[in-house]
């Protein structure tokens, strides 16, 4: 689901891309000329790609929609971080006037400042940070659920990076 508008009005708009799939499209032939794709990713060609709310509802969908259903759980949530990376907004792509509803996100410019993915089968709870890109693990069979009181978990921490040489 989406910010806005409601989850309703996200699903009346399916419709308006019934004929995309993931199936790659054959060569177009008109009057005997072929005109083969461009490219692959031609069966997804007309998927928005812009960062409306309506437009990221309809790459989640068709992205999850083909989603292969055969892999590991490792595999599995390695997909989702590559689904997810469909909807990071980059620093300056949305950018607000002060006087905007939406109150200007971080100073202006709106960020996804974090996204995460759960491993339902393995009580893993992955989060990734906008500062730190870093994929930071939370073992949730790890957590007493009867201890009294709140755990906070700070999350602030640095970039890091796998020196390859």
């Amino acid at each position: 689901m989406t910010n806005d508008p409601a989850f309703r009005e996200q699903l009346d708009t399916i419709g308006n891309y019934a004929n995309l799939t993931n199936v790659e499209r054959n060569a177009l032939v008109i009057n005997g000329a072929s005109f083969v794709p461009l490219s692959s990713g031609s069966a997804l060609h007309g998927l928005p790609g812009d960062y409306l709310s309506p437009s990221r509802f309809i790459r989640a969908l068709f992205l999850t929609k083909s989603v292969p259903t055969n892999k590991t759980t490792a595999q599995q949530t390695n997909t989702a971080w590559h689904s997810l990376g469909s909807f990071d907004i980059p620093p300056g792509a949305i950018s607000f006037p002060a006087t905007n509803a939406y109150g200007g996100g971080a100073g202006g410019v709106e960020i996804t400042e974090w996204t995460v993915v759960a491993d339902n089968k393995n009580m893993m709870y992955y989060v990734k940070m906008f500062d730190n890109t870093n994929v930071q693990a939370f073992d949730l069979k790890k957590i007493d659920p009867n201890a009294n009181g709140v755990q906070f978990i700070n999350l602030d921490r640095l970039q890091t990076y796998i020196n390859l040489n």
